[in-house]
């Protein structure tokens, strides 16, 4: 039988990155679940890592990782079945690689995900996306780099990590006027851009050319590298609560990316 590890080696190094062609964070993501399991069944079984056999890992002990996951690790519904499909698409990979796991595998990719209760998201109307559009100083570097990302968070509706990853060459200047976006899978994507949201981000470029910061990447954090999902959480977060402030309408909306 292939060894657990060679099994893991190949699953992250072969599968997920040149077969699948996920992105890096989806790859943390599967790889901080394998090793949140691998440390559960360790401990669940009194081992050490190194005596830990990928048959040890049964359908029962993949159900109690999950109810740990929930009830000491306070992981929601949403998250727990995430860390199933990681799972599932392990094992599968593991039964194509060793078919005396497939017994095991289809024990495992029979578990239920939990139900989750989908909330319905409440969009903004015009004037509420543009006093959150106005809160930006763009007189300012940082100004004018949140005034050009909200604007293109709303006119694209791309994912936030497609934003972080986005660079000068991916936008089409001339008309027509265009995005190209790099999704999961690294699925590519062209979409238009209004011409306000191209007349932001031609500021924005400007003036951080003027203040000495030069770089292939769209967004800049306020070192000059490239910004980080964080940052773009934090900068719609804060302009919002500064709308809230001022447009009474606001206040009683929880706004989150989803909505705006």
């Amino acid at each position: 039988m292939v060894t657990f590890g060679n099994l893991i080696l190949r699953f992250f190094s072969r599968y997920l990155a040149n077969e699948k062609g996920y992105s890096p964070e989806t790859i943390a993501s599967y790889s901080d679940c394998i090793r949140l399991l691998i440390d559960y069944c360790c401990k669940h079984l009194k081992i050490t890592i190194d005596k830990l056999g990928i048959e040890m890992i049964t359908e029962q002990l993949i159900l109690d990782f999950l109810d740990y996951l929930e009830e000491e690790r306070n992981n929601v519904a949403k998250t727990r079945n995430q860390r199933l499909a990681a799972i599932k698409s392990f094992f599968r990979f593991a039964a194509l690689q060793e078919p005396t796991l497939t017994a095991v595998c289809e024990r495992i990719c029979n578990i239920s995900v939990k139900r989750v209760n989908h909330k319905v998201i409440e969009s903004l109307d015009g004037k509420e996306v543009n006093e959150i559009l106005a809160q930006p100083d763009t007189e300012k570097l940082s100004g004018a780099r949140d005034k050009a990302l909200l604007a293109l968070l709303y006119n694209t509706g791309a994912r936030v990590q497609e934003i972080v990853d986005l660079d000068i060459t991916d936008l089409k200047m001339d008309n027509p006027k265009q995005l190209m976006l790099t999704g999961k899978g690294q699925k590519q994507r062209i979409l238009p851009l209004y011409s306000e949201t191209l007349d932001a981000i031609n500021h924005y470029i400007k003036v951080r050319e003027n203040a000495g910061f030069h770089s292939e990447a769209l967004f800049l954090n306020a070192k000059g590298k490239r910004i980080s999902r964080f940052g773009i959480a934090y900068i719609i977060q804060d302009h919002v609560a500064k709308a809230k402030q001022k447009y009474p309408a606001l206040a009683s909306k929880k706004v989150t990316y989803s909505s705006y």
